[in-house]
């Protein structure tokens, strides 16, 4: 009687043995489907990290003053007027062009700066074209008439608003110093 249940069982135990060993009867997403949906997310969030530091590197390199692309900014606690004695001078650092578009307008004493500039180039087979934006916004200095703000060109776009004259008054007639 044991030989004939050894024989029963062992065609199911070569049986359990083959099937152990087939890929179809394993598990395609592994022994824990969540462990690998974790680990892909890590992947994930270092590969947006390394894309992160690459774009600020590229944009590091590009904002550099002797890149086509610059275009200056100052610190946010700095006035981008600077006194020039008998008026105030912005100097935007852009340089003229036809493309550029620019917009320069003042409205309840505070002055706001947008630009758009395109610069193009061609070369034998192949044509290249960047655009910049910037907007700056600013309240303009108490000493300032609003009416003389205007916009030159000269080696880059400037900005000037002259100051308003400084009235003496005199005392009234019959008063004491």
């Amino acid at each position: 009687m044991k030989k004939l249940h050894f024989y029963f069982t062992l065609p199911f135990l070569t049986l359990l043995s083959l099937q152990a060993n087939d890929p179809f009867f394993e598990d395609p997403f592994g022994n824990d489907m969540f462990k690998e949906v974790s680990e892909m997310q890590q992947q994930m969030d270092k590969m947006f990290e390394r894309m992160h530091q690459q774009m600020e590197a590229r944009t590091k390199q590009l904002n550099h003053p002797g890149s086509q692309f610059y275009l200056p900014s100052t610190q946010m606690n700095q006035s981008m007027f600077v006194d020039q004695g008998d008026h105030y001078l912005y100097d935007t650092g852009i340089r003229p062009g036809k493309e550029n578009e620019i917009h320069l307008s003042v409205e309840n004493n505070r002055v706001t700066f947008k630009a758009k500039v395109t610069t193009s180039s061609d070369t034998n087979n192949t044509s290249h074209q960047s655009v910049s934006m910037m907007q700056r916004s600013e309240t303009l200095p108490v000493d300032v008439d609003s009416s003389t703000l205007k916009m030159e060109e000269k080696e880059t776009i400037v900005i000037t608003v002259k100051k308003k004259d400084k009235k003496i008054q005199l005392p009234l007639s019959g008063t004491s110093i």
